[in-house]
């Protein structure tokens, strides 16, 4: 079986590293925060909004564009604002704003909306966009990050309807009671009351678009661009109409209109509403914009006590002229849209935040331009560990460093590991052939016949305890050593005349498998004149050897590679 390589295998496990962390990065780093491209383009003018308080978020949908006093645009874009961090007004690279993941089916403004609450953080988003829609359209899951608008089948043919008074902003209810209303209707244009329907209250829910039949026949003056706002199962209409500052109520559930004694401290048009609550349980209908006098006021839902006109302090517009849309949170009012200035001087804005005083009794108001609107649990924390905390942002961006770095160590770390190895490998390579090289180097050569008779020598002198010739340890068998030059022997250290040697290399002999490494030391007596040119080493004495061990072993004489040399071992 072929293992795989060692580097491969690392490579690898680097690789599933790299990409689980370039997926874990992509998890926590932000959304792309600003507002959307069709949202920063001059002055946004109406949009639909739908507030989650819960969630701490809200969607800004669609709007118009106005780009000078005769030309204005539609749009599809969908914002959504994240109120779970600071939201700075008028910057349109908020890092609270961000883009939803759904656009609108059709350019759109002015959108009359509700929220059904299926419990489980399911927000069900229903929209019409009115004049002359023809078209209901639904998002099933808001909050999902594949949330998706589609275009609803209706029972009844809609109604015609244009710039009617509206919620600017809705919030989730339960489903029984999932609902909006709106009141009036103009010409096309909305330059005129229309001769149909003007005088008329919608209502909107799941089954399509329906007039609702007051039990009196009380009921306002017709009209269009009021505003109104829900408390429970009370309606509020303000403004516009040919009175302009009149206040009607309307009971969902009576199905009755009543005329409140007391109006508005100026006429409005084009204006939007709220209701606050104060912590002391005061209730208070908010009115923004709409007017070339004050940019605010306010009256008590719960008395018919007269209306109060009262300024924003701080820096800010000194009018608003209308076509803003508002959401109330955390005691701040937010505008998105609208227009100030005067004359041919106009502007538009996209975002204005407003702060809320409650006075301690809670029997009246204070406003205050805000820059930045900080939620109440940062301030919180802020405060408890002394201004040290950081955002959302540094937490991720420290996050996402870190992960980059660990990602960074761990290249150079392979990289070290991998060099290593071939060096390691590299050095084995070179030790090998080395060893190889210094065997092919060394070869054993026969010994000459002289050699012989001096070993032999050399042994008797060191059995009887003298030396004859050579060293003063005797001669002993010699090698040739290539590495050490052409016709130099060198010696190997003596041993007794028993003992076992082995040699520095097998010769490169072909016809040699092998060579005796020890003498063989003739008996005493056995030669009466002493090893001369007659040695039983010699190749004169070798035939004779052979058949004496012949006849000892009764059978033929080995056939021998060759007759000289060392004696060879078969």
């Amino acid at each position: 079986m072929v293992r795989p390589c060692s580097w491969t295998a690392a490579w690898r496990r680097l690789a599933v590293l790299l990409v689980v962390a370039l997926l874990f990065a992509t998890l926590l780093a932000p959304v792309h925060a600003e507002w959307p491209q069709g949202h920063q383009r001059k002055a946004l003018l109406s949009p639909g909004l739908i507030h989650l308080p819960t969630e701490n978020k809200t969607f800004v949908l669609g709007g118009k564009i106005r780009m000078t006093a005769t030309v204005t645009e539609s749009i599809t874009d969908v914002a959504i604002i994240d109120l779970n961090q600071a939201v700075s007004s008028n910057n349109i690279s908020a890092q609270a704003v961000s883009t939803a993941p759904f656009s609108l089916l059709s350019p759109a403004y002015r959108l009359a909306t509700f929220v059904v609450d299926n419990g489980n953080g399911v927000y069900e988003a229903w929209m019409w966009a009115g004049n002359n829609s023809t078209s209901i359209w639904r998002v099933p899951d808001l909050l999902s990050p594949k949330a998706a608008l589609v275009s609803q089948p209706v029972k009844n043919q809609l109604p015609v309807v244009n710039f009617p008074g509206y919620i600017s902003a809705s919030e989730p209810r339960k489903p029984s009671e999932a609902a909006t209303y709106f009141f009036g209707n103009t010409s096309a244009s909305g330059q005129e009351v229309s001769a149909v329907g003007n005088d008329t209250l919608w209502r909107f829910d799941k089954d399509g678009i329906t007039e609702v039949t007051p039990s009196s026949k009380t009921r306002p003056p017709g009209r269009g661009w009021s505003s109104l706002v829900q408390s429970g199962s009370t309606l509020v209409l303000t403004g516009a109409g040919p009175v302009g500052n009149d206040i009607w109520s309307f009971n969902t559930v009576s199905l009755a209109w009543t005329k409140r004694t007391t109006n508005l401290t100026s006429d409005r048009f084009d204006h939007a509403s709220t209701i606050y609550t104060t912590p002391t349980g005061s209730r208070f209908i908010i009115i923004v914009g709409g007017s070339t006098g004050s940019a605010i006021e306010y009256f008590d839902a719960d008395s018919a006590k007269d209306g109060v006109r009262e300024s924003i302090t701080g820096d800010g517009p000194r009018n608003l002229l209308g076509a803003a849309s508002l959401f109330l949170h955390d005691s701040h009012l937010f505008l998105v849209g609208g227009l100030t200035g005067t004359g041919d001087s106009l502007s538009g804005l996209l975002l204005s935040i407003i702060k809320i005083t409650p006075a301690p009794d809670g029997s009246a108001l204070k406003f205050a331009w805000t820059p930045t609107y900080v939620p109440a649990k940062l301030v919180k924390d802020k405060g408890e560990d002394g201004g040290n905390s950081m955002s959302t942002g540094a937490i991720i961006g420290i996050v996402v460093g870190s992960i980059a770095f660990l990602a960074i160590v761990g290249v150079i770390k392979y990289i070290l590991i991998r060099r290593r190895r071939q060096r390691k490998r590299a050095r084995q390579l070179a030790t090998d052939s080395a060893a190889d090289d210094c065997d092919s180097l060394v070869t054993a050569v026969d010994p000459t016949p002289a050699e012989i008779i001096a070993a032999e020598q050399a042994v008797m002198a060191n059995k009887t305890g003298g030396t004859m010739g050579g060293s003063e340890l005797g001669t002993s068998t010699y090698f040739w050593d290539a590495a050490a030059g052409t016709g130099t022997r060198r010696p190997v250290s003596p041993l007794s005349p028993g003992e076992m040697y082995p040699p520095m290399t097998v010769p490169p002999m072909v016809s040699a498998p092998g060579y005796a490494a020890a003498v063989a030391v003739p008996s005493p007596g056995q030669y009466p004149v002493g090893p001369s040119s007659h040695s039983p080493y010699s190749s004169q004495a070798r035939p004779q050897q052979q058949q004496q061990q012949q006849q000892q072993a009764g059978g033929p004489a080995p056939v021998r590679p060759h007759d000289d040399g060392p004696i060879y071992l078969a």
